[in-house]
């Protein structure tokens, strides 16, 4: 989706995910697909660029690849937040480029209605960036399935409620479709599917081969094994001082 975008003229875009240490990964991904564009580390990265005259030009372009922790926090010698920060890089509310949301479960703890405050801050800041930003291309990208509903209160560019929608706002989405019990969640997928927002791919077994093999241990082996079995059943796990009820 990247490559796509950039071969459209969008040069900017912000990915983010749950550690620092997967830019590496995104970079050898990124450079696989023969994609050479910026990756910067971060809003670090943009503290140590930025100049008495602004950004440096070499950072103005290319993938911004942070963390959701970072987004909770204000930026460096500024009394902005980061989230401000990002945006003022991504040029403002005209930005059109990706913005994804990798491992996205980890804005699920968002609460609708009278207990909004006691949403993650994780959870609020992920949705302001999207309201903030409304012409962004939105990716969620999990391998986590949604186990409950309300945990796709972060969701807001699926479509699914809003201006124009069946739904007013997420809360009302939720009280209706909570009731409607697994047969219209099944619904709810295909509909996402048919609609090209939604893919969910399996593993797939095409050319796959399989051999059982009989490992035959040797007497040492065997022993050492006998050993160990009997020295776990000489000291089993300790019990709980205070068990739960």
């Amino acid at each position: 989706m990247i490559a796509d975008n950039l071969a459209r003229g969008r040069r900017q875009h912000v990915w983010l995910s749950t550690s620092s240490d997967l830019r590496l990964d995104a970079e050898r991904d990124m450079r696989d697909l023969g994609l050479h564009c910026k990756i910067i580390d971060g809003c670090q990265d943009l503290d140590v660029n930025t100049k008495a005259f602004g950004l440096a030009n070499d950072f103005k372009d290319g993938v911004l690849f942070s963390t959701y922790s970072t987004l909770i926090g204000a930026a460096r010698g500024s009394k902005s937040s980061r989230i401000d920060q990002i945006i003022k890089w991504c040029g403002g509310d005209s930005f059109s480029g990706l913005l994804v949301f990798d491992e996205c479960h980890r804005a699920k703890n968002y609460q609708v209605g009278e207990k909004e405050d006691t949403s993650t801050k994780t959870a609020k800041c992920v949705i302001e960036l999207q309201k903030r930003m409304p012409l962004a291309r939105v990716v969620y990208a999990s391998a986590t399935g949604v186990t409950e509903l309300s945990n796709l209160a972060y969701c807001e560019r699926l479509g699914l409620w809003g201006e124009g929608r069946a739904f007013q706002n997420f809360e009302a989405f939720l009280k209706v479709v909570s009731k409607k019990g697994i047969f219209f969640l099944e619904m709810l997928a295909m509909e996402l599917k048919r609609e090209g927002a939604y893919v969910s791919r399996g593993l797939s077994f095409k050319k796959a081969e399989f051999e059982t093999l009989s490992i035959t241990l040797s007497p040492e082996q065997t022993q050492v094994y006998d050993a160990a079995a009997m020295l776990r059943n000489l000291n089993p796990k300790p019990k709980t001082l205070n068990p739960k009820p």
